[in-house]
């Protein structure tokens, strides 16, 4: 049996969650359940900060050699920073994405992340900022989404599927 209510159908054996809209494009059925929507919210924080934790991780592990790390030092002087910045990216690229990818100290580690991406764009590409590619993309688009994925997982933490459970402040 089917309640018309405005444009809105409401089925009587139906849980009261769901609603189909009867309106002249489609029908559309609509969830209102918010335990489902709690589902996509903590899935969605869950892939977002695995999948940068996933793929920045390779960059900090081929850091780990000295002579890398030197060349990063002459890098910061020639800025003018100091050398020892250079031991940052172990943080950046290293133990940020850890920390990001299980969820512990989440935001602070994303905005180290963020960071990290910042200086990084700063030292090694600053002349390419918005020069695009041969088909139009931009040459910096990797990085700028490291900037901006990175600011997202700080401001949404890390969620439920974390090992706090998206409990703690930090997370």
């Amino acid at each position: 049996m089917i309640a018309l209510c405005g444009r809105v159908a409401i089925r009587k054996n139906r849980p009261p969650h769901v609603r189909i809209d009867v309106g002249p494009v489609a029908e559309r059925v609509e969830y209102s359940n918010p335990l489902r929507a709690e589902f996509m919210e903590d899935t969605g924080k869950l892939i977002l900060r695995v999948t940068l934790g996933v793929l920045m991780l390779p960059h900090g592990m081929a850091k780990a050699s000295s002579t890398v790390l030197n060349y990063l030092q002459g890098m910061l002087v020639d800025h003018g920073l100091p050398g020892f910045l250079a031991y940052g990216v172990y943080l950046g690229e290293v133990l940020a994405p850890l920390l990001m990818i299980v969820g512990y100290y989440t935001r602070p580690a994303a905005v180290v992340f963020a960071i990290n991406a910042v200086l990084v764009i700063y030292l090694a590409y600053s002349r390419q900022l918005l020069q695009l590619e041969q088909y139009g993309g931009l040459v910096l688009e990797a990085k700028y989404m490291y900037v901006l994925g990175g600011i997202a997982v700080a401001l949404l933490g890390a969620g439920k599927y974390s090992i706090s459970g998206g409990k703690s402040k930090w997370d």
